[in-house]
C-alpha cells in the first residue's frame, strides 16, 4: 500500500519570484514574461502549460542560465 508523500511537499527545492524577460527589436517590445513566479517541492510533478507565445521556454532556459533575465529572484535547493 501506497504511503501519501504530503511531508516532501514542504521541502521547496526551486522558487522563483518575479521573472521578467523583455525582447526588443528595432520595431516593437515583446514582454515574454511578466512577473511569473512559482515553487516547486521536493517529489512534486510540474508542468509549464500555456498557448504558443506564452513564455514556457523562455521560463526553462531562464532557469537553466541559457538567457539572461531582466528581473528575477531565484533560490535552487541543491
Amino acid at each position: 500500500m501506497l504511503k501519501p508523500q504530503a511531508q516532501c511537499y514542504n521541502n521547496i527545492m526551486l522558487t522563483v519570484k518575479d521573472l521578467k524577460k523583455t525582447y526588443h527589436s528595432r520595431q516593437r517590445t515583446v514582454e515574454a514574461l511578466k512577473g511569473v513566479s512559482f515553487e516547486i517541492a521536493q517529489g512534486e510533478i510540474f508542468g509549464l502549460l500555456g498557448p504558443n507565445g506564452a513564455g514556457k521556454t523562455t521560463t526553462v532556459k531562464i532557469i537553466c542560465g541559457l538567457i539572461e533575465p531582466n528581473a528575477a529572484k531565484f533560490t535552487l535547493k541543491v
